[in-house]
């Protein structure tokens, strides 16, 4: 060690104390706004139970995602409708069967 510099385990002892506060001011901030969320504002469960919802691009990456979190997180959904084309000489049928084949896990790695 060079004679002025601060020893690492000093280094990593102020790195892990800024790390802790990082922590703990992160976890006081979500507790407030979970405080100070406006209740009038439903849950994504509560707003969608018995509702049909209509997806466009459900095929596409963000598409993919927004089904499988629907079908996880809104058991009460009545529908879900989506708009599907051909594509690359499969038919929209063929795309739909083909993303409802995959396992939950590989639509969140895709």
């Amino acid at each position: 060690m060079v004679r002025g510099e601060p020893d690492v385990f000093e280094k990593q002892k102020k790195w892990d104390a800024l790390a802790h506060e990082w922590d703990r001011w992160v976890t006081e901030q979500r507790r407030r706004r979970l405080e100070t969320r406006d209740k009038s504002i439903p849950e994504l469960k509560d707003f969608y139970v018995g509702r049909s919802v209509l997806v466009t691009g459900g095929t596409g990456f963000v598409g993919k995602v927004v089904i499988e979190k629907l079908l996880r997180s809104v058991p009460g959904l009545k529908a879900i409708y989506a708009i599907v084309r051909t594509k690359k000489n499969q038919s929209p049928e063929e795309r739909m069967n083909k993303i409802l084949d995959l396992d939950v896990s590989t639509i969140l790695l895709i």
